[in-house]
């Protein structure tokens, strides 16, 4: 878990700058590489949240069924 926010760009940047540093690798080739990943996770991270989504509200669905209604002051 980062202990800063990874918008779009915090995690390329910081990828990007230490790259030639750290492992020799050119700041484009280090951004392309960092840009690329992002989008091999959003290809696979959108379509798995959608289709948990699905049994999850079922189950919301399930539980709010489920849950004993409040009786009203009016009722008592």
């Amino acid at each position: 878990m980062p202990m800063i926010g990874s918008g779009l760009g915090v995690r390329e940047w910081a990828v990007g700058l230490l790259a030639p540093a750290v492992a020799g690798v050119p700041t484009p080739e280090a951004l392309a590489a960092e840009l690329v990943h992002r989008a091999a996770e959003l290809m696979l991270v959108v379509p798995g949240g959608l289709m948990a989504s699905i049994p999850l509200a079922r189950r919301l669905g399930q539980a709010a069924r489920l849950r004993p209604t409040a009786v009203s002051m009016v009722d008592v």
